[in-house]
């Protein structure tokens, strides 16, 4: 303790300001500093695992399906209608990437068939 606080404040550890806090505003300062230095120790729970939580259920469930390494489906939260939307859009770029594989193209960007 006496190493941090005479590193935070430059001063002496006998000096006034640093021996008129209390054991407590000393160590609550000490930890606000280390939390703030170490921010993944925050986060760290009893089994010494990282666990971001942001409040938010669904994006709080994607972060832990990525931790065990799983794929998460980032459209189970938007309407049947929306995803449908984006299935028949991607869809239809699917269908034109491979027209255009399949079309014949130089290397100036012209093809062959008209």
């Amino acid at each position: 303790m006496r190493r941090w606080a005479e590193d935070k404040y430059h001063l002496p550890w006998t000096h006034e300001a640093i021996q008129s806090q209390t054991l407590y505003d000393l160590l609550a300062s000490f930890w606000e500093d280390f939390y703030v230095k170490h921010s993944l120790e925050a986060k760290k729970v009893g089994t010494g695992e990282v666990v971001f939580k942001t409040g938010d259920p669904m994006i709080d469930k994607w972060e832990d399906e990525i931790s065990r390494g799983l794929v998460p489906d980032l459209f189970e939260a938007l309407p049947q209608s929306h995803r449908e939307k984006w299935k028949r859009e991607q869809e239809q770029k699917r269908k034109v990437l491979e027209q255009s594989q399949r079309a014949e193209i130089d290397p100036e960007g012209f093809t062959e068939t008209y």
